[in-house]
């Protein structure tokens, strides 16, 4: 006699939430990797208040180029995330103007880069051209190169200037290749920050993106935060009362007293002995307690014993 064994089908697979309560399947929390060699660098909060940042800072930086160059430079769209050094090479054109960059005393090496059309129409305008948008991509000369560097030198200036750094710093261009490949500065998972912003000029569009290392935003972000921290009002000291011995001894008049009514002059000077001046009935709860010169409560006047006493109702503020 044999026994045939029998595979039941699986069954639903069972989730469990973080404190071991079983969910269901469609509420099951996300899990997604997390790299310990290259943890967050910003937090939301801090992310949401840099991008603030450099949307003013691609303003500025709209003025000081239109400037230089003599022609209008609208910087539009601004882009503002952590990334790999690969995410950022994955997303730059090889035929790009590709610089590397240092600044003193910081540690670390930054990319800046310009699509080949956008940096030959800035070239051409620099050079006393129209700066019209160029349609041949073409290899910079060495003089070419020197005058987009030193223009990417005033977009670093400006850069740097706005963490309110300490000390004050020195971008370099350190040179690199130029519309034929890129340089590898920093191994492949190396953090980042990724700043990308639409510029146009003479008809050319293209991102000019900033790719700088966690090495050097750590210092900047620090002193950014700091200086935050000082703009930010004083907030007011909130003491606790306290009550000390001395007080007990102080003497405070208090005194009850009336509203009752205004008289002319006439009618003050035909006052005598005997005059009867009527009160409104409801007086007698509208009595006004004044401590020393201040009024502070409103009370009804009563009989306590033998004693007329006064009950408070109310505060006066």
């Amino acid at each position: 006699m044999t026994a045939e064994t029998q595979t039941e089908p699986a069954g639903p697979a069972i989730h469990l939430d973080p404190l071991g309560n079983r969910v269901a399947a469609e509420v099951c929390p996300a899990v997604r990797a997390y790299d310990f060699r290259n943890p967050v660098m910003l937090t939301a909060g801090q992310l949401s208040q840099l991008r603030e940042l450099q949307a003013q800072f691609a303003r500025q930086l709209a003025t000081r180029l239109s400037l230089v160059l003599k022609l209008e430079c609208v910087l539009g769209k601004v882009g503002f995330s952590e990334s790999t050094f690969a995410e950022f090479r994955g997303q730059i054109s090889e035929r790009s103007y590709n610089c590397t960059f240092k600044a003193e005393p910081l540690r670390g090496l930054g990319q800046m880069t310009l699509p080949a059309s956008l940096a030959s129409t800035v070239v051409d305008r620099l050079l006393g051209g129209p700066g019209e948008a160029q349609t041949v991509e073409r290899e910079l000369t060495e003089i070419e190169c020197a005058l987009l560097d030193d223009m990417m030198v005033q977009v670093l200036e400006e850069w740097f200037n706005q963490w309110g750094y300490e000390l004050a710093l020195q971008p370099t261009i350190l040179g690199g290749q130029r519309f034929s490949g890129f340089t590898q500065s920093s191994s492949k998972t190396a953090s980042f920050v990724h700043l990308s912003i639409e510029m146009t000029l003479g008809g050319a569009t293209g991102p000019l993106s900033l790719c700088v290392p966690e090495v050097m935003v750590e210092p900047l972000l620090r002193s950014f935060q700091t200086r935050q921290e000082k703009m930010q009002p004083d907030k007011p000291v909130v003491r606790e009362p306290n009550w000390h011995p001395a007080f007990e001894d102080v003497l405070v008049p208090i005194t009850a007293h009336w509203n009752a009514f205004t008289l002319t002059l006439a009618e003050l000077s035909n006052l005598e002995i005997g005059s009867v001046l009527p009160l409104p009935t409801s007086i007698l709860e509208q009595t006004s307690i004044v401590v020393g010169s201040e009024e502070k409560f409103i009370g009804t006047v009563g009989i306590e014993g033998e004693r007329i006493a006064v009950s408070i109702t109310s505060a006066t503020r």
